[in-house]
């Protein structure tokens, strides 16, 4: 079996902020597409809510929103000096997504591939904000 490494050129990092002026239901864009593939290593939620947040997650070419998987956002997660914040590479739902490949050094990591971007939808409408940070590296 052959093997190739595929070289990152530049890191990359995307915050996305979402009020309550965003209404449940709406797809909201949490990383965008670009021209080149991604290698993500993590995405962490920061919930402000005082409620737990179900949120479902979308992959999504060309408009096309595939369903990936949910997860719930705990209460005043990453906000409250209390609850980290949630971590989708290591919830139940998302790992065997988020986790199939592993870098050189071990980590695991998602491959976005050119033109694919990722969507988040609330279930239910937000009572403050929700912040999510995409972080990774361009190929």
């Amino acid at each position: 079996m052959g093997s190739s490494l595929q070289h990152t050129s530049e890191c990359f990092h995307q915050a996305t902020k979402i009020t309550s002026a965003i209404a449940a239901g709406t797809n909201v864009e949490i990383a965008s597409s670009s021209a080149n593939g991604r290698r993500i290593y993590g995405i962490a939620v920061f919930n402000d809510n005082n409620s737990i947040q179900p949120i479902r997650v979308f992959l999504v070419n060309g408009g096309e929103a595939h369903v990936a998987f949910t997860i719930s956002a705990a209460l005043g997660a990453g906000t409250n000096g209390s609850t980290s914040a949630e971590d989708m590479f290591g919830d139940d739902n998302a790992a065997p997504l988020m986790r199939k490949q592993l870098d050189a050094n071990g980590n695991a990591y998602f491959n976005l591939p050119a033109g694919w971007s990722i969507e988040i939808e609330y279930y239910v409408a937000l009572s403050a904000r929700t912040t999510i940070h995409v972080f990774g590296e361009n190929y």
